[in-house]
C-alpha cells in the first residue's frame, strides 16, 4: 500500500503522545483532533487506517486516533458503512 501521502499529513512529525493515550481512556483527543480537522490527506489516513485495522481481532486491540476519529469512532462508522 502506498504511503506517500504520509508526507502530507497535518500530523507528519508530531509527537506520537498526541495520537496514543497510553493507559488514560480519559485522555482528551483535542490536539490530535486539530490536526486532523484540516488536515488534507485525512481520507488517505482514513482509508490506510481501515485497511490496518481489517485484521484485528476485537474492538479492544484498536488503539489511538486515527484520520479524525477515536477507536469507538471509527467502530461506529463502520458498523453504520456496513449496514
Amino acid at each position: 500500500m502506498n504511503t506517500d501521502w504520509m508526507d502530507d499529513a497535518n500530523c507528519a512529525g508530531a509527537p506520537i503522545e498526541a495520537f496514543f493515550p497510553g493507559g488514560d481512556s480519559r485522555y482528551p483527543w483535542g490536539r490530535a483532533r486539530a490536526m486532523c480537522a484540516k488536515c488534507p490527506v485525512l481520507e488517505e489516513c482514513r482509508s490506510w487506517n481501515d485497511e490496518m485495522e481489517k485484521g484485528v481481532i476485537s474492538e479492544r486491540q484498536m488503539a489511538g486516533f486515527y484520520a479524525g476519529e477515536t477507536p469507538d469512532e471509527r467502530v461506529a462508522r463502520r458498523r453504520a458503512e456496513a449496514a
